[in-house]
């Protein structure tokens, strides 16, 4: 319960009320902003590390509030008062002679700020508080390692994860920085909740880069918890990293350069950041269902080798064959740090086919019906996959018309349109149909030769037209 002021005053020796409570005081008494509360005991607080030395002391709570929050005077004879001021903050201020606001802390906290203290009219430095009441300021727990969660990584994205030991705000970008020699930076801040943020590093060098990436809070940074005070600017005591290794560079198709084949030996390029040393044939295996092997690696240069696919049933596969490290490959640098076994940002593939294309199908387009006394007749004719060198000569007129093929339109790699016209067709009346001539040399895209058969009859007959 509230204790009147004027026995309060009574209660204390005369020597600390003419410094406790000078005129200006009396007055705030008189107004109102002081209420008085007993005390259960003498609350201490030490401010220490003060320019002005004198502040440094044991400051008392004598159950006294102002502004609704503790007021504290120095022990040796309240010549220094601690206490809150709306607007302002937390203030050390100097009672007689009186100086205002030596030091001042903006926090409006419930108790005393331990740090975050700045110098007004004091000497510098400002000074820092401790003791049982004094407001503790938020502080970082952890930079842990997140996505991925383990190191060594070659990926070009990091994302940490950043604790604090109780709920914070104003958490953005620029309140971090990137502990590491590569040229990236942070991107991106995400609240995972109100104590723990996802921090994504990303960008520079970082797709290239080996070494050593790392997160610190910034110079700058101006996170605050839910009170206004400020976060210490100190690292947390669980600081991860992520070791960074991108010596491996790529894998290239380099014999064939194209990407659809139906060669039986595969060379990919493989290139490294910086030297290596250990690379043999044992370092790579074949990736996909094909039974061939890696039969040599050669060295081009310190940084590139040429990484040779063959045997097994690649003269006959069709599908997909790449290439990657062996989980047993002992490639190093020439410091002999060990080479991380994870593919490369560049990773291309061959996609190989050994299987020839056909004829599908030759059916009526123009037009579309059996008899017909037209001048000009088209089929369309469809293959089983995308094919090249498509032309005129590659078909015949299948009849005892002197009419022939006049033309060949691609409607798309798989499909052509082609015109029988011209010879006797305009008075000719009999059968006219479409064959592929016997010296076509129509192949797919990576060179397969189509055979020279008719589309099988039981799937699609070939179209003829009643000329007449």
């Amino acid at each position: 319960m509230s204790r009147n002021p004027t026995i309060l005053l009574r209660q204390l020796p005369c020597k600390v009320c003419s410094r406790l409570f000078p005129l200006a005081v009396i007055l705030s008494i008189i107004a109102g902003l002081f209420s008085f509360q007993p005390a259960s005991a003498m609350d201490e607080i030490t401010v220490s590390g003060a320019g002005t030395v004198e502040v440094n002391s044991n400051y008392h709570n004598y159950g006294t509030l102002m502004n609704g929050k503790p007021y504290y005077g120095n022990q040796t004879n309240w010549d220094y008062v601690l206490y809150w001021v709306g607007g302002i903050g937390w203030v050390i201020d100097r009672t007689s002679p009186s100086v205002s606001r030596m030091y001042y802390n903006p926090a409006d906290t419930p108790f005393p700020p331990q740090t975050g203290w700045l110098v007004q009219n004091g000497v510098s430095p400002a000074p820092t508080l401790s003791g049982p009441e004094t407001h503790e300021s938020p502080e970082l727990d952890s930079f842990a390692l997140h996505d991925p969660a383990t190191s060594p990584t070659n990926a070009s994205v990091l994302i940490f994860r950043a604790t604090f030991n109780r709920n914070v705000q104003n958490v953005s970008t620029g309140d971090f920085s990137v502990n590491s020699s590569s040229t990236t930076s942070v991107t991106d801040v995400v609240s995972v909740s109100g104590s723990v943020y996802g921090v994504t590093v990303s960008g520079g060098n970082l797709s290239t880069f080996t070494g050593t990436v790392g997160l610190d809070l910034s110079g700058s940074q101006d996170i605050i918890d839910g009170d206004g005070l400020a976060l210490l600017d100190v690292e947390p005591g669980t600081d991860e990293t992520y070791q960074v290794d991108h010596k491996l560079l790529s894998f290239e198709r380099f014999n064939p350069a194209i990407e659809y084949t139906n060669v039986d030996q595969l060379i990919f390029r493989v290139s490294f950041a910086e030297d290596v040393q250990y690379v043999d044939a044992s370092d790579f295996e074949v990736h996909g269902s094909c039974t061939a092997t890696v039969v040599s690696a050669i060295a081009a240069s310190g940084v590139v080798y040429d990484v040779t696919i063959s045997g097994g049933d690649l003269a006959a596969f069709d599908g997909q064959v790449g290439l990657d490290l062996s989980g047993s490959q002992n490639i190093a640098d020439m410091g002999s740090n060990p080479l991380l076994t994870a593919e490369p940002a560049i990773d291309e593939t061959y996609q190989v086919d050994n299987t020839s294309p056909s004829a599908d199908s030759f059916t009526r387009q123009t037009p579309a019906t059996s008899k017909t006394n037209a001048d000009t007749l088209v089929f369309r004719a469809s293959f089983s996959e995308d094919v090249i060198n498509v032309d005129s000569s590659d078909f015949a007129v299948n009849g005892g018309t002197t009419a022939t093929v006049t033309s060949v339109v691609s409607i798309n790699p798989e499909t052509y349109d082609v015109t029988v016209s011209g010879g006797d067709l305009a008075g000719y009346d009999d059968v006219v149909g479409l064959d592929l001539d016997g010296t076509q040399d129509i192949t797919d895209v990576v060179g397969n030769s189509l055979p020279t058969t008719e589309p099988a009859p039981e799937t699609v007959i070939s179209s003829i037209a009643e000329a007449g």
